[in-house]
């Protein structure tokens, strides 16, 4: 546990008491056992400020289940999030959450709220199947070195017939789902890059192959996995690192086993651009030629992003013709001249 407290950096737990006698509340506790306690009224982070190293252990308020948030002006995937938290201790250099939230780790324990709203909320349109996944503002598996959240939300949130839940990850620690009852109706994800990504901008997860292991693993216990080239990095030699990454993904997985592949090219919010600069001086993310997007984001030029989707898509397709390839945050123009296509309820 030093470890885990020492990659977490946390010296403290700040506890609402609307959720001091959850649970998972005592969990946490049990896990942080030699840390100083401070139980509070309700959270506003706005009021508390930023205070690192602390964990805040809270009751999820307010809309539980949201929209991707998505723009008009690009192609969306029709996809929910359930937010379980705020914070990721993999501190990848490009991720939104440097710029977006200020503020410690927070953690929601009212878990069965939360698995009622999501009860709730499918049930107003039993006849529509709804994508929904955890991994916004967390890596969906992170927090289960805390608390094992996805011990308790796989075999529950299965049981709703016309939801597919997705757990999107870059971690390998897939030990503690491998026997969960997930009824076919779980999807667990892998963000990916070429290892020299990984090294130079993702240096705090666990490797490619680790990461293509571990999907290996769910699929033998009947998970549908599935893949996120997310954000896709203009470098030199890319075309060959993503091209490497593609053919491990084959040589290592059952295509009829994947339920989707998403692309999406580097894309940040223009007052990130300095906070990369500040915190990851080394980077070269914010060396390339990015310009304002129909969104306001910085991304690459369009022939770039054109010419980078084009070559994993006919990589992927000298692999498999079946399984469903979506770009995430273009358009459908766009995705039509490289050969994807928009995800659709028939795709899962």
């Amino acid at each position: 546990m030093t470890l885990l407290k020492k990659r977490l950096k946390i010296d403290k737990i700040v506890i609402e008491n609307s959720v001091a006698n959850l649970p998972l509340t005592a969990k946490i506790l049990k896990t942080f056992e030699d840390l100083p306690i401070e139980f509070v009224e309700a959270i506003t982070l706005s009021k508390i400020g930023y205070r690192p190293g602390e964990l805040i252990v809270a009751q999820r308020r307010g809309k539980s289940i949201k929209n991707c948030p998505g723009t008009p002006v690009y192609q969306c995937c029709d996809y929910y999030v359930l937010n379980l938290g705020i914070g990721c201790f993999f501190n990848c250099h490009y991720c939104f959450l440097h710029h977006y939230m200020n503020s410690p780790l927070m953690i929601f324990v009212n878990l069965s709220e939360l698995i009622a709203d999501v009860r709730e909320f499918c049930s107003r349109r039993p006849k529509r199947i709804f994508r929904v996944g955890s991994g916004e503002f967390v890596d969906s598996l992170g927090l289960d070195e805390i608390v094992d959240f996805n011990s308790i939300l796989v075999p529950e949130l299965s049981r709703i017939p016309n939801l597919l839940f997705e757990i999107k990850t870059k971690s390998k620690r897939v030990d503690h789902l491998l026997k969960l009852d997930h009824r076919g109706r779980v999807v667990i994800s892998w963000s990916l890059n070429p290892q020299e990504i990984i090294d130079e901008d993702e240096p705090e997860t666990d490797s490619l192959i680790d990461r293509i292991k571990a999907a290996a693993r769910c699929q033998e216990a009947g998970y549908r996995v599935g893949l996120h080239f997310d954000p896709m990095i203009y470098y030199s030699g890319w075309e060959a690192g993503y091209s490497e990454v593609v053919d491990m993904v084959f040589s290592n997985l059952r295509a009829d086993r994947i339920s989707w592949i998403s692309l999406g090219a580097l894309r940040f919010n223009a007052a990130l651009k300095p906070i990369i600069k500040k915190k990851f001086p080394g980077s070269k993310l914010i060396l390339g030629e990015l310009i304002p997007g129909l969104d306001k984001k910085l991304r690459y030029f369009l022939p770039i992003r054109r010419r980078m989707f084009a070559v994993a898509v006919k990589r992927i397709r000298f692999h498999t013709k079946d399984v469903p390839v979506y770009l995430c945050m273009e358009d459908a123009a766009l995705a039509a001249d490289v050969g994807a296509s928009r995800l659709s309820q028939g795709d899962y």
